[in-house]
């Protein structure tokens, strides 16, 4: 329970406190000898860490205001992330920016692996973390600048890493369990259960989350479901191997005018002018979305240093829906479906040589788009990449990088809006191949034998090579 002290309390006891009583003037000149004092208290891990390039959300310690039901409601939390969402209580796909990078601009990963933007309309694919259960998240690490070649060239802006809790020894067969509940305004209800359990070098893992709001503004209900599921087995060499899925069902209806000059206006909600959304209450726009996520990553630390896999499957289907079929494009329920597939995977070592700390590595992606009843592809990536931390003085740290991409883009040869082919000589498709060599460098020193006033500050310079064939409307 808080406590609330009034003004007038609070003025007489600083009052009381400043002008001490005559029995404490008599004895003011008295000089007491105190013993030694001993601190036993230990010292607690901050649940936010900051390092040069980078800024680390720990969730078990983090508390973000409110009851969050997604990553999204971390992220927006943090000052490196802007928020551009019409509203908080429904999450739309991508709907933050990265220091004004917006999602076709910086890199989303999980533990290290970069998650293909997939799910949008029209060549805009964006990332939904409505498919990432919040609940496997241990870390959100939001990483600055283009300057790593671990990832795609996409990082413009930088990098979101969630990483996810690895997988324990289990002493007893009894598991931890977990249930929540809450409700808010706008008939706001996130319901959260889970349980975690195993035996021995087994462990396992189940989560169900079901959110849903009626929204603040006018049309902008959404309802949430999430089940997800892993299961960790701890190997005799002090590695993992884990297996995870989730599958997310998610109803999101989008904003509609609403202004006070028209008919159909609604007093009990926000007014929303006709620049901000482009259908009126009666269209009724919403999307329906599956999104479908299957995990297998696994660590070996070795003498040759600690080995890192992760594979991922991801299919998203999408149906944009209105009671009225507004026209134009969308000529159709079926035109406005959308279905994607991809396949990613990443392999990397991650070694010391004196001062020196070393990753190569290698990793590939395919994207496929269904057609017409069958899986077309769009695109397809492989990478390899190395990358050197040198400590070059105990307060000054070199990191150079240098990583290699050859894509294949299948370029949609038509106008979605009108029909007619871009190039008229070529079908439905056209295929290119796009390839470079991209160098990385960050240079770090940190001034904290300065002055104690700079303690935990350094200054950065990071001079890196920018380069991605995809632009607006890519895949």
């Amino acid at each position: 329970m808080k406590h609330v002290i009034s003004l007038g309390t609070l003025i007489v006891f600083l009052l009381a406190a400043a002008c001490p009583s005559p029995a404490q003037q008599e004895q003011g000149d008295t000089t007491y000898e105190l013993e030694g004092m001993e601190v036993r208290a230990t010292k607690e891990d901050r649940d936010v860490s900051l390092s040069p390039g980078s800024t680390t959300l720990d969730l078990e310690e983090y508390e973000p205001v409110g009851s969050p039901s997604s990553v999204l409601d971390v992220l927006e939390q943090s000052p490196l992330i802007d928020f551009r969402q019409a509203s908080d209580l429904a999450p739309a796909e991508d709907g933050v920016q990265m220091r004004g990078f917006d999602s076709r601009q910086f890199v989303t990963a999980l533990d290290g692996l970069s998650v293909q933007k997939i799910g949008g309309y029209w060549g805009q694919h964006y990332l939904d973390f409505s498919g990432i259960p919040l609940a496997d998240i241990d870390e959100v690490e939001i990483i600055s600048g283009p300057h790593s070649a671990l990832y795609p060239g996409k990082a413009i802006g930088g990098v979101i890493n969630l990483t996810t809790r690895p997988p324990k020894r289990w002493d007893t067969l009894k598991p931890d369990a977990q249930l929540s509940t809450s409700y808010g305004t706008y008939d706001t209800r996130n319901n959260f259960a889970r349980v975690d359990g195993g035996n021995e070098a087994l462990s396992y893992g189940i989560s169900y989350r079901d959110y849903n709001t009626e929204g603040y503004l006018r049309n902008n209900a959404a309802d949430i479901e999430t089940v997800a599921g892993r299961l960790g087995l701890l190997l005799p060499t002090d590695g993992y191997v884990r297996l995870s899925g989730s599958h997310t069902d998610k109803l999101r209806e989008e904003p509609v005018i609403n202004e006070p000059s028209r008919a159909d206006y609604d007093s009990d909600y926000p007014v929303v002018k006709d620049e901000y959304a482009p259908y009126g209450p009666d269209v009724g726009p919403r999307r329906e979305k599956d999104i479908s996520l299957l995990r297998l990553d696994a660590e070996q630390p070795s003498s040759w240093g600690d080995w890192k896999l992760g594979v991922y499957r991801k299919h998203e289907d999408q149906v944009y829906k209105c009671d009225q079929v507004p026209g134009g494009r969308w000529k159709n329920e079926e035109d406005a479906e959308t279905e994607w597939l991809t396949w990613q995977g990443k392999l990397q070592n991650d070694f010391s040589l004196g001062n020196h700390d070393l990753t190569l590595g290698v990793d590939a992606a395919r994207l496929f788009m269904e057609d017409d009843g069958e899986d077309q592809e769009r695109e397809r990536t492989y990478a390899a990449f190395a990358e050197d931390e040198w400590r070059i003085l105990p307060t000054l740290t070199l990191k150079t990088g240098l990583r290699y991409d050859y894509q294949t883009i299948w370029w949609f040869n038509e106008n979605v809006r009108t029909g007619n082919r871009i190039d008229p000589n070529k079908g439905e498709n056209i295929e290119k191949d796009y390839s470079q060599l991209v160098p990385k460098s960050f240079l770090t020193y940190e001034l904290d034998r300065w002055a104690e006033a700079l303690r935990d500050t350094s200054i950065s310079l990071g001079v890196s090579h920018i380069w991605t064939p995809r632009e607006e409307c890519s895949v």
